[in-house]
């Protein structure tokens, strides 16, 4: 899978991905829209490309009920990135408006999208604008009027740069915000580039909270983002340096997570806990001649505010190129699940490594973390005789604290305290103590 994406409940699920009918001569883009009890609600097609398999990407809205699909689409003589938009509240999928034109079809592989909780704002990255400047647009939907507007200017990367900003996106869930991130981002007085984040509100375009720059050069910073705002004030952000190196590994990875409280004077961005660090870096054996990349831990992320009052979090990193066989072709991939809540400094990993199940599966390529942080759709390449698969997990927990519903299931174990409903049946046991009813049947 591509590209996948899940509606906020976990009801539907979108999944993009390319086939060919003609063995490589002829290529087509596709989504698959599928309902909670998966079966599917509907396909949506590119039309077919010659010797191109284009790379899809889809983002659903909150409540499952709007669609965006970016893709290479032919006008006239020539192929053209850009995104439509579908309305899902119908039998059908239906498009709503005109595609949106994101330009030269070499804009295709930083084609990013997210979109608000109603469907109603939607964020264009394109980290190949301008030739690597990069950009990223805010757009408005409105199904009553069939139509999709361009919200304000939009934002760019500097001026002839290489900032490719629009590297990943995020909409905060009412649209009021968007995280930006720019791969090739270079920190003032640095002469290499870091990559770095940036938000901004939407309606002002103003920058909140200062950029975001990667520890050190070459990190990738910003490759992936997710925002989540948990109350009228307060923001988190996880962003990805895929290139991250520790202790010489290169390319090992890493994840951070950040806090804005808007209610400060001056607000700053806030690391909360400690960095989330892939497993492992390249790995380099002249012996055997075998090469491995490392982990690139964050290529994909979920961040997501837990059910409750707390504002308690959690944080879904995938890493594809992840394996234990050091070998160049075996990518079996990781996700790996952490939880964060307001008794606590630290991410605490939550269950245990979602490791692919073969060398081909490149587990965590795509993830989808959503229903509180109790659903998790992961999303891989081929394994097996498919050409790609998506895992869903659902969270099963047990609460510290005793149910006031009685369970239809006995217990294994007997009850240390007697009950207060005498029983039906008599006992097999004598009493230690003799009763101070008489029986009403004769001894």
């Amino acid at each position: 899978a591509a590209s996948i994406s899940m509606s906020t409940n976990g009801n539907r699920i979108a999944i993009s991905g390319s086939e060919t009918p003609d063995s490589g001569v002829t290529f087509q883009g596709f989504v698959d829209i599928f309902d909670a009890d998966l079966v599917l609600f509907g396909r949506i097609k590119t039309g077919f490309l010659e010797a191109v398999a284009p790379i899809v990407n889809v983002v659903l809205s909150g409540e499952g009920f709007t669609l965006a699909m970016g893709t290479v689409f032919p006008t006239k003589d020539t192929l053209i990135s850009g995104v439509k938009v579908f309305d899902l509240s119908t039998d059908a999928p239906a498009q709503i408006g005109d595609p949106i034109v994101a330009g030269a079809m070499g804009d295709l592989p930083g084609l990013r999208l997210d979109m608000s909780e109603n469907g109603s704002s939607l964020v264009v990255g394109g980290r190949n604008y301008e030739n690597g400047q990069g950009q990223a647009r805010v757009y408005t939907i409105s199904k009553e009027t069939d139509t999709i507007t361009l919200a304000g200017v939009g934002f760019k990367g500097a001026q002839g740069s290489k900032d490719h900003l629009g590297s990943s996106v995020s909409l905060s869930g009412d649209g009021a915000y968007v995280a930006i991130g720019g791969t090739g981002v270079i920190k003032d007085g640095d002469d290499d580039p870091s990559g770095a984040v940036k938000v901004y509100d939407t309606d002002s375009e103003e920058l909140i909270g200062g950029v975001i720059y990667g520890t050190s050069a070459n990190d990738a910073t910003g490759f992936s983002v997710d925002l989540v705002q948990v109350n009228l004030n307060t923001l988190y952000v996880a962003v990805a340096s895929i290139f991250f190196d520790k202790d010489g590994n290169s390319d090992r990875g890493k994840v951070d997570i950040f806090k804005l409280s808007k209610s400060e004077v001056n607000p700053v961005w806030e690391k909360v806990g400690e960095s989330l660090v892939g497993d492992r870096g390249a790995t380099l054996d002249f012996s055997n001649g075998k090469y491995h990349i490392g982990d690139s831990f964050g290529f994909s992320l979920g961040l997501a505010k837990m059910s409750g009052e707390n504002g308690d979090l959690r944080v879904a990193v995938g890493s594809p190129f992840f394996s234990n066989v050091r070998e160049s072709d075996a990518y079996y991939g990781v996700v790996k699940l952490f939880e964060y809540s307001g008794t606590q400094t630290e991410w605490e990993q939550i269950a245990y490594d979602l490791v692919g199940h073969s060398k081909t599966s490149a587990s965590g390529t795509s993830i989808a973390l959503v229903n509180g942080g109790d659903t998790l759709a992961i999303g891989g390449g081929p394994e097996g005789g498919s050409n790609g698969k998506v895992v869903i997990y659902a969270q099963e927990e047990t609460s510290s604290q005793p149910s006031s519903i009685p369970s239809a299931v006995p217990s294994k174990e007997p009850s240390s305290q007697p009950s207060s409903v005498p029983s039906s049946q008599p006992s097999s046991v004598p009493s230690k103590e003799p009763s101070s009813i008489p029986s009403s049947h004769p001894s």
